[in-house]
């Protein structure tokens, strides 16, 4: 009796399966492989199915590419020396401020900027110039207020970047020190 109720038990899902896969292909609903850019994609093939299942493909497709152009970027800025990320650092984040000479733009120009302040009271700084300013520190104090109280951007960056960001300043004014005639008195 138990082995008649275990045969029926399979022939009845054997029967629903069949029936609710004939439904599926009554209204449309085909599943198939579809290679496109030689990834294979399942999905199904109706309207809505297929227009949400097509966005979810090109996301993801799209996903991969940024990872792969981060990961090539990521492994080229790991490849540059110290002085090219800090000439990238210094462009892409100090420029709109600061200059490499005595100008003053928004903020100070940073010539000769190591021998005023310390690299140890430089990061933090750049990370966070206003928790310098409320700690107290009289220098600081004196930047912020001579500035008409501009509040320097914190940057999110690693000490390391910061000191390649001042090898960069270092190395531009050593080159322009270079680049400038040498006047010599005559006797």
């Amino acid at each position: 009796m138990e082995n008649l109720k275990t045969i029926l038990n399979l022939i009845t899902g054997a029967v629903v399966l069949s029936l609710f896969s004939f439904i599926l292909l009554l209204f449309g609903f085909v599943p198939f492989y579809d290679t496109k850019n030689d990834e294979k994609q399942h999905r199904l093939v109706c309207g809505t199915c297929e227009q949400i299942l097509n966005e979810q493909y090109l996301n993801h497709i799209r996903n991969q590419k940024m990872e792969e152009n981060m990961t090539e970027a990521t492994t080229k800025y790991t490849e540059m020396s110290d002085l090219e990320k800090g000439k990238s650092l210094w462009e892409g984040n100090c420029t709109s401020c600061h200059s490499l000479n005595d100008e003053v733009v928004v903020g100070p120009g940073l010539k000769n900027i190591l021998e005023r302040r310390d690299i140890n009271w430089l990061i933090p700084w750049v990370k966070n110039s206003q928790a310098v300013i409320k700690s107290g520190d009289k220098y600081a104090v004196e930047l912020f207020m001579k500035y008409n109280k501009a509040v320097m951007t914190s940057f999110a960056l690693k000490d390391d970047e910061i000191k390649a960001i001042f090898s960069y300043i270092k190395q531009s004014e050593v080159q322009q020190s270079k680049a400038k005639p040498q006047v010599i008195a005559c006797p």
